[in-house]
């Protein structure tokens, strides 16, 4: 029976508390040796907020006009 875990690996920054923080970088087969991981996670994301729109929202009926044409 083969098995097949989570590789980790320390990040270089530091969380708020001050602790070292565990990054999942991958997989890797106990019996083959931690050496050999397979790195799935190679790309970084980030989390951003949405862009605003610069433009005021413009109606282009009056103010009175139906919200259907029909």
């Amino acid at each position: 029976l083969q098995t097949v875990r989570v590789a980790r690996r320390v990040s270089d920054k530091l969380n708020e508390y001050d602790e070292e923080v565990q990054k999942v970088v991958g997989i890797f087969a106990p019996h083959l040796g931690a050496g050999h991981v397979f790195e799935t996670r190679t790309t970084e994301w980030r989390i951003v907020s949405k862009a605003v729109d610069l433009e005021p929202l413009t109606l282009k009926s009056a103010l009175g006009a139906p919200r259907s044409p029909v």
